[in-house]
């Protein structure tokens, strides 16, 4: 019972924000990516569903038409 509490607070809390804070990728974006892939692929989405985060934020951040949703998946500042 411990081992499955610890388990949920590191992968869905923890983890996320590690993630987030190394990739400047919102936390909540994160978890979103993952469960999407997982939901989506399986366990293969889950992984590659951060990766394919990452490939949008850079898309996004290219036009400038679109940078306020780069803004919104990296949960920077749009302005700095």
């Amino acid at each position: 019972m411990v081992l499955q509490a610890t388990q949920f607070i590191t992968g869905n809390a923890i983890e996320p924000l590690l993630t987030g804070a190394r990739l400047a990728l919102s936390p909540f974006m994160v978890v979103v990516a993952v469960f999407l892939g997982a939901f989506l692929w399986g366990i293969p989405g889950a992984f590659i569903g951060v990766p394919v985060l990452i490939v949008a934020l850079t898309l996004c951040e290219q036009f400038p038409s679109s940078r306020p949703v780069a803004a919104l998946l990296s949960g920077r500042d749009p302005d700095g």
